[in-house]
């Protein structure tokens, strides 16, 4: 089912999410640079469940 392969995608991508913004507080990297590696993760993951 979809509903199977959707959650653990959506946990790895909040997990995801979340490590960048906290790895971000701490080198105080810039916003874009942080948008761009949530795309990034974001599209790793979805490479991932192809």
């Amino acid at each position: 089912m979809a509903d199977q392969a959707f959650w653990p995608v959506l946990l790895g991508f909040v997990m995801g999410a979340s490590l960048v913004a906290i790895l971000s507080i701490l080198s105080m990297q810039s916003l874009e640079q942080v948008a761009s590696e949530a795309v990034l993760q974001a599209v790793s993951a979805c490479k991932e469940t192809d």
